[in-house]
């Protein structure tokens, strides 16, 4: 055993990447330098760590040269008595019909044949280790991979979490090789006198991945620190340690917030099994960073999903906290945050509540304006400065989120309310504005209408306030609509 097989050994030991008592591992095998060095180390650790070992190679059906990967791979398992399963993908096909790009539909279809090979391992009957759940999944992710994964997500735009990069241990999925460098894999191969393949595919700079690796890696290595990439791998690691901390911190942060499921029963806020929620009091006590992260997990979780969840909604809850008296935002994935005295709760859709039902009582029969705080809906978003993309119907307001300092208040109309009615700040009373509008005097003191302290935002289908309005230059929209309101009128 040389030193860099000590190395991996011990990394599988200190890590616990294998059952105490053995098991099985699957090795990803794609013929190229990286998995050629995970699969030999493997095989020369078998004995000695007790475990089982298995290749698999994926054909993703794209390129004209991969029948030869796949015959190098065969040859390469057969010498080592690795027992090695293809499977074929269409990996162009799958993109076309997810609306994915062909590097991510391949990474999810490799994935898709690495658990399905484990699974059905499994299921011939237990391990080593006497037991039905013990596949591992290896793969050969390296110390360039792991700088070039951490320098994606900070150019990209990243939280602690994201800057963590890849993680050696994350379920089933192990990665022995991810604090070796490529220049240590290939002097490995060389000292074995192993070939590898040359994915032609990973010499294209058109993938964004590709072009961090191929030259933007080279020149922080050339002109800013020959040690760059060791750094950020090693950023990563510790974004990893700072990551798990915090997850612990914040789960128990949240715990201390968290509204008692008992404690709502009776309430038109309740938590009946379609919401959660906290104690406002209490969450603002925490440190602002906690206090984030716990909106973000309670968001995420009534969601089902991160996707299109981002920092404008963490703000926006923020404000909706801070909020005098109710409020209400509307969220991505159907997410309603209400707010009442201290409790913020977030509601799942309810597919059993029609959209009739939701919307009866909320506007006036006559004159279609909001007679409930209920009519209206609050989303947040970033604006792409299309200014042609402005709404123009009568039951949707646009305004510059960064611009307003509080989420409005959603209420009727008091003593000196006013509307901006032009670009120089001239307002006018909002009294006049309903009479000019011809709204009947029964119906104004019923309406209710979006304000900040004074100015009113917006009086739906009348006037929106100027002083808030769009421009080329705005980063994040507020949406306010009227729900059940006459688009076209």
């Amino acid at each position: 055993m040389n030193e860099f097989e000590k190395r991996i050994r011990s990394r599988i030991f200190d890590l616990e990447m294998l059952p105490s008592r053995g098991g099985r591992v699957l090795a990803g095998v794609s013929g190229g330098a990286d998995s050629v060095c995970l699969l030999l180390v493997l095989a020369a650790l078998r004995e000695d760590l007790d475990f089982d070992l298995r290749a698999i190679h994926i054909h993703h059906g794209l390129r004209e040269r991969a029948g030869e990967d796949l015959a190098f791979t065969q040859d390469l398992c057969a010498g080592l008595q690795v027992p090695c399963r293809t499977w074929y993908v269409d990996a162009a096909a799958y993109a076309a019909g997810h609306g994915l790009g062909v590097e991510e539909a391949c990474r999810i279809l490799r994935y898709q044949c690495f658990e399905q090979a484990c699974l059905e391992w499994e299921a011939e009957g237990p391990g080593p280790d006497g037991q039905n759940g013990s596949c591992r999944i290896a793969v050969a992710h390296h110390m360039e991979d792991q700088a070039e994964t951490v320098l994606f997500h900070i150019c990209r735009g990243s939280s602690i979490a994201g800057l963590r990069g890849m993680l050696p241990v994350s379920g089933r999925l192990i990665r022995p090789l991810l604090e070796e460098t490529r220049d240590q894999i290939e002097t490995y191969l060389r000292e074995k006198g192993q070939t590898w393949r040359t994915d032609e595919t990973n010499l294209d700079p058109s993938y964004t991945r590709n072009r961090l690796r191929l030259q933007i890696l080279p020149l922080l290595e050339q002109y800013v620190n020959p040690a760059a990439l060791r750094h950020l791998a090693r950023l990563g690691t510790e974004a990893a340690r700072t990551e798990e901390y915090l997850a612990a911190r914040t789960e128990a942060a949240l715990e201390r917030c968290r509204i008692p499921a008992e404690g709502d029963s009776g309430t038109d806020l309740s938590l009946n099994g379609n919401g959660t929620g906290v104690l406002i009091s209490l969450l603002l006590q925490e440190p602002a960073l906690l206090q984030q992260r716990i909106l973000y997990l309670l968001l995420t979780g009534a969601a089902g999903r991160k996707k299109d969840i981002g920092e404008v909604h963490i703000r926006a809850l923020l404000q909706l906290a801070r909020t005098g008296g109710s409020g209400r935002l509307d969220l991505p994935a159907g997410v309603t945050a209400r707010k009442s005295y201290d409790r913020l709760i977030f509601r799942r859709p309810d597919p059993e509540v029609s959209e009739a039902a939701s919307e009866s009582g909320l506007l006036d029969r006559d004159t279609g304006l909001p007679v409930s705080e209920e009519a209206y809906q609050v989303t947040v978003f970033p604006f792409s400065g299309d200014m042609g993309s402005i709404p123009r119907n009568k039951y949707t307001n646009w305004v510059d989120y960064d611009k307003i300092t509080t989420l409005p208040v959603f209420r009727k109309r008091q003593e000196g309310d006013r509307i901006t009615i032009l670009a120089d700040g001239r307002s006018k009373k909002l009294a006049r504005v309903m009479i000019d509008a011809h709204v009947p005097a029964a119906v104004r003191d019923r309406v209710v209408m979006p304000a900040l302290g004074q100015e009113i935002l917006w009086l739906p289908g009348i006037r929106a306030s100027r002083k808030y309005r769009v421009t080329p230059e705005t980063k994040n929209i507020m949406q306010i609509t009227v729900k059940g309101g006459n688009e076209s009128g």
